[in-house]
């Protein structure tokens, strides 16, 4: 029997790898049998579902008036593995850029850096960009972002900016395209990546750089420094320009 502890390392929630566990040992699943077997509410079950469906390790069948859920395989886990080879290759140019952009500051300009983890981690990280009050423009985020911090979260965040009255560009990964229904916000102007799904996000505000990475155990970093914000806004800019709406 395959146990969800076990699914955890495919870089899925916990609530999604109860519900994979279950289409495994099942077979298959319509959402229904799901609800009932894992005791989670309707609304926790369709969106695992839905990010499953999205990492490509289930499928479903329309099976009479419902529809069954069934485990991708082998060829699935391949695909996902592709996928975050491809990821961290991103990654890895991203942390190259900052290191190379670091390296053209100046010597008397001081860089600040302090890093937090897990989800208080990211929680402390985007508190930090609230409390410096400005405008700011951000690129990536994957759809596990809204996994790992909830949609009440990112809501209530989404608030608290229009609140603030603070005006945003955000560079969306094309998986969070359902959130432009979700933003009541007249002051964020939203377009989208085309070429690649980053598993980190970047936003600049003023001399700040903040650094998202979306992993299972999530991390978020804070660099200080006027020349590798410009650096950034610069990227930013670039993207932006050939960025769709």
């Amino acid at each position: 029997m395959i146990e969800p502890t076990q699914l955890r390392a495919l870089g899925i929630s916990e609530n999604e790898a109860v519900i994979l566990a279950e289409i495994i040992q099942n077979s298959s699943c319509t959402a229904t049998e799901l609800i009932e077997s894992t005791g989670m509410n309707r609304k926790v079950v369709y969106d695992g579902l839905k990010r499953l469906a999205h990492k490509a390790l289930i499928n479903s069948l329309k099976s009479g008036k419902e529809r069954k859920y069934s485990f991708g395989g082998e060829p699935s886990i391949r695909a996902l593995i592709e996928r975050e080879k491809q990821s961290m290759e991103i990654r890895a140019k991203e942390m190259l850029a900052i290191t190379q952009a670091i390296k053209k500051i100046q010597v008397e300009e001081p860089v600040e850096v302090t890093t937090f983890s897990g989800t208080q981690g990211v929680r402390v990280t985007l508190n930090k960009l609230l409390e410096l009050n400005s405008d700011y423009v951000a690129f990536g985020g994957p759809l596990e972002s809204e996994a790992i911090m909830t949609e009440t979260f990112w809501l209530n965040f989404q608030q608290k900016q229009k609140d603030m009255n603070i005006k945003i560009k955000l560079l969306f990964n094309n998986s969070l395209k359902k959130w432009i229904g979700k933003i009541d916000n007249s002051n964020i102007n939203i377009k989208f990546l085309k070429e690649v799904e980053p598993l980190a996000e970047t936003i600049i505000c003023k001399d700040h750089v903040f650094l998202i990475i979306w992993t299972a155990n999530p991390s978020g970093t804070i660099i200080i420094n006027k020349a590798l914000a410009k650096s950034y806004t610069q990227i930013f800019d670039m993207l932006w320009e050939r960025a769709s709406k």
